[in-house]
């Protein structure tokens, strides 16, 4: 659900609001996994730093040009046979922290189904997260 206003600006405002007209034009896409994924796990505590010498400013920034060129460099990577290595990264979530998110690539397409596309007003964590996150709705 978190990654639905992935785009939002609620970190720049005092206050976390959306219209009723935003909600009804977003919607939730339920994906179901035909094959098992190969995702290259960046979530260790440290990996980030570590690996690919990216500071936390670095990491929350809204200019993806590093974590862009981690993307890059993952999706890179070979087997020996030359097939691709991973269909994608899991990544700590900047918004939603501990929990982790799941960047695919467009090789991973062949392994995924959609199952549904749920308006988000019908979705049934809306509510929970409407509460959790403290979010209003507008009636706009």
């Amino acid at each position: 659900m978190e990654s639905v206003f992935r785009q939002h600006r609620w970190s720049r405002r005092a206050k976390r609001v959306i219209t009723r007209t935003e909600v009804y034009a977003r919607m939730v896409r339920a994906i179901g996994v035909l094959e098992p994924l190969s995702l290259a796990d960046l979530t260790a505590p440290g990996v980030m730093a570590s690996q690919f010498g990216l500071n936390l400013s670095q990491l929350a920034s809204r200019r993806y040009v590093h974590t862009q060129r981690i993307a890059s460099l993952v999706h890179a990577l070979a087997e020996r046979d030359g097939a691709p290595r991973f269909d994608g990264v899991l990544y700590p979530s900047r918004n939603n922290h501990p929990a982790a998110c799941a960047a695919l690539f467009d090789r991973a397409a062949a392994k995924l189904s959609l199952v549904d596309d749920i308006a988000l007003r019908d979705h049934a964590d809306w509510p929970s997260f409407l509460t959790r996150y403290q979010v209003f709705v507008l009636p706009v």
